[in-house]
């Protein structure tokens, strides 16, 4: 099995689904200055990701 690498370029919406839904093992490699928020947000059961510098914002329902 191969393990999928992801890092800070690494387009968020595909690295979500990977996590959600690969049987593949998954290693994040996060920066000094991570631009990244992931949080789970109840009310709409969802996952949600905000990049705190471009302010790229991404939902994806559970």
């Amino acid at each position: 099995m191969e393990t999928k690498v992801f890092n800070n370029a690494t387009d968020l919406k595909s690295m979500l689904q990977c996590l959600l839904y690969c049987d593949d093992p998954v290693k994040y490699i996060s920066g000094q200055h991570p631009e990244w928020s992931v949080l789970f947000d109840e009310n709409a059961n969802s996952i949600v990701a905000r990049n705190n510098v471009t302010k790229q914002f991404v939902m994806m329902t559970l």
